[in-house]
């Protein structure tokens, strides 16, 4: 197998475990692999592809829901992956096209709306970890979110940032 027609997010068999690639450790030229929550060198001779496994219909609804489309079979772009900017300021300065008088929904639901479109591109992506600014104000942003972010499966573990003005959102896609 050549490491090179591997993409992230790949799932590998290694050492008779499943794992997914994700990416190449350039000292040693060795693929590195995540089983579970563990990060491993390999050599190319010791990978194989995993086959796709059958969707699960209650797994499809939900990816339906989330807006993830197609998760097993799209191949992702690096370049694209690199490039995402994986924190989000949701202080509303910070959305100039938000006009209160003309907006048609609250400030509260526009910054929700923003977070899931957010996180639903981090996911796609596969990005590991992102940080959502919510800021300190009475609370009312960060519980939503709190709440917003229990209808997600992939995330791995939450993390209070920045004395307590963000979340840090830890992803895990080995599942």
């Amino acid at each position: 197998m050549d490491l090179k027609d591997l993409w992230i997010g790949d799932r590998l068999w290694v050492e008779g475990e499943t794992g997914t690639f994700e990416g190449i450790d350039r000292p040693t030229g060795m693929a590195k692999v995540k089983v579970g929550k563990e990060i491993r060198l390999a050599r190319a001779t010791e990978l194989s592809l995993k086959e796709p496994e059958v969707i699960d219909p209650v797994m499809e609804r939900l990816n339906a829901k989330l807006g993830i489309r197609e998760q097993e079979n799209k191949k992702f772009s690096l370049k694209r992956s690199a490039e995402f900017e994986t924190r989000l300021d949701l202080h509303m300065v910070n959305f100039p096209e938000y006009k209160r008088s003309t907006a048609g929904e609250p400030e509260l639901a526009f910054q929700l709306r923003k977070a899931e479109a957010f996180l639903a591109q981090a996911i796609d992506l596969k990005v590991h970890r992102v940080v959502l600014v919510h800021g300190y104000g009475d609370g009312k942003l960060r519980d939503a979110l709190i709440g917003l972010l229990k209808g997600y499966e992939q995330i791995d573990r939450c993390d209070v940032h920045q004395d307590g003005a963000a979340l840090e959102l830890w992803f895990d896609f080995t599942t």
